[in-house]
């Protein structure tokens, strides 16, 4: 597959298609957080604006 311009996670070598692009702003950083949570495998729950991440 051809990952140029595309938002890509690489995890124990394998490249993982991202839904979402990585973003650079003002010079911070935006990252879907759940997709990385979920790929680094951390318990996520989402209860209304509070996002909780656990090992």
């Amino acid at each position: 597959m051809n990952y140029k311009g595309k938002a890509i996670l690489i995890k124990n070598g394998e490249r993982i298609l991202m839904d979402e692009k990585v973003l650079i702003i003002n010079g911070r950083t935006y990252a879907p957080v759940k997709f990385i949570g979920d790929a680094v495998d951390f318990d996520i729950t989402v209860n209304g604006q509070i996002t909780t991440f656990s090992k």
